[in-house]
């Protein structure tokens, strides 16, 4: 099935909700295949969201994985999902492009909000924008990204690649010092 991800530690215990309802009414329509929704973490700190595991544990389709990951688990999520979902619910702060960037890098379609940190960033053919705050939009954003088909060009992935960039860096770096001791 497909599989959406949340990095739930992102995000304010509001915008979870407001994705957790807008998820139910996805699941809900029996065009789509059965969707499965990953929540990662628990919102602005430690403990888990009494309001957000009561909505969750009301559809078997979510799940939840409470404690906040280390660099490492994001790689094995990352690598278990389809598509990257930036809950937005018009606070200032949320929508981080650290999270879309990441998704990017493993090659992930984004569902993101139409918000203008966003503007220009992030490649269109990669990304589904969504009106923040509105429930139809991000509905429809979620269904739309079950039926795309989206991955990197090899350009495109070694542009996303910090390896590679470290690697190229190094490599300039070395040969500027070449130069330097002739």
């Amino acid at each position: 099935s497909f599989t959406f991800l949340c990095l739930a530690f992102m995000h304010t215990e509001q915008e979870l909700l407001f994705l957790i309802d807008v998820f139910r009414e996805v699941t809900k329509d029996k065009r789509t295949a059965s969707p499965q929704l990953l929540l990662v973490g628990s919102p602005e700190g430690n403990k888990p969201a009494p309001r957000v595991l009561r909505r969750a544990a009301l559809n078997p389709a979510i799940h939840l994985a409470l404690a906040n990951p280390d660099k490492e688990d994001i790689a094995l999520y990352m690598g278990a999902v389809d598509t990257i979902v930036l809950p937005h619910f018009a606070i200032q702060r949320a929508g981080t492009s650290e999270t879309a960037l990441l998704g990017l890098s493993y090659g992930h379609l984004l569902v993101a909000p139409n918000l203008p940190r966003f503007s220009g960033m992030l490649p269109t053919r990669a990304s589904i924008f969504y009106e923040p705050g509105s429930r139809e939009s991000l509905a429809h954003a979620l269904a739309k990204a079950q039926k795309l088909f989206f991955a990197l060009s090899e350009e495109e992935t070694a542009s996303l690649d910090a390896a590679s960039g470290w690697e190229q860096y190094t490599h300039r770096l070395v040969k500027l010092y070449r130069q330097l001791l002739n």
